[in-house]
């Protein structure tokens, strides 16, 4: 039963993400810089600090509109304190014991997808594969290792579906969307 909420849950949460343009659109900026600092990491030393800023101001913009859509809130009301005094009003009421079960799902069904996702799609050897066909079209991949490109790839992949579907999940459940 609780495996069977939970998976009803994130089939909601992953609705409720594509039904919104711009929360996915949130997503691609910080998809396409975790890569780049993954695989530019010892060239990026200036940047890094400020890259990392402007990634985390993005990442808490879109928690924001989530919310925002969520709750049926305008979203210049994003920064406004009528906007947060109801968050924190949704929180207070919160019974702890049903968000507890509620979490145990979600740490079951987001342990199910990261696995998958590991082992299926980011598989080393498939890695190496499109490195080998991107290197006879294109001189991109040839100087970075397969574990790199292949830590650049899940990340890509985290950031558009698996983290902002996650964070969904769990403001949901906390009864917030």
């Amino acid at each position: 039963m609780i495996v069977l909420n939970a998976w009803n849950e994130m089939i909601w949460s992953f609705t409720f993400y594509f039904s919104f343009g711009l929360v996915v659109l949130l997503s691609i900026p910080v998809a396409i810089v975790r890569p780049i600092q993954v695989l530019y990491k010892g060239k990026l030393r200036g940047f890094f600090s400020l890259v990392e800023l402007l990634v985390e101001l993005l990442r808490l913009l879109q928690y924001g509109v989530i919310l925002t859509y969520g709750m049926g809130f305008p979203l210049r009301e994003v920064f406004g304190s009528t906007f947060w005094r109801q968050v924190l009003s949704r929180l207070e009421q919160l019974q702890w014991a049903h968000v507890l079960y509620q979490f145990v799902g979600f740490a079951i069904v987001f342990a199910v997808i990261n696995i998958l996702l590991f082992l299926i799609i980011l598989r080393k050897s498939t890695v190496a594969v499109v490195m080998e066909k991107c290197k006879n079209k294109t001189k991109s991949f040839t100087h970075f290792d397969v574990s790199t490109v292949r830590t650049a790839a899940m990340l890509a992949v985290k950031n558009v579906f698996v983290i902002p579907v996650s964070v969904i999940y769990m403001f949901h459940i906390l009864g917030l969307l």
